[in-house]
């Protein structure tokens, strides 16, 4: 977990951008739907329901 550390805190590329290592986004996305729940449609959730 350093190396990512050292990695998010360096300098970006392009100024605004953020620096990324492999994994970082499924683990952003795994920690947010762990939270908050798995985001479903609407139209697809119904479909679920309908079964």
């Amino acid at each position: 977990m350093r190396i990512a550390a050292d990695v998010a805190s360096s300098e970006p590329a392009e100024p605004g951008r953020e620096v990324r290592c492999p994994g970082m986004g499924e683990h952003r996305s795994r920690k947010e739907n762990m939270e908050l729940g798995i985001p479903v449609a609407e139209e697809k959730w119904a479909e679920v329901l309908a079964m």
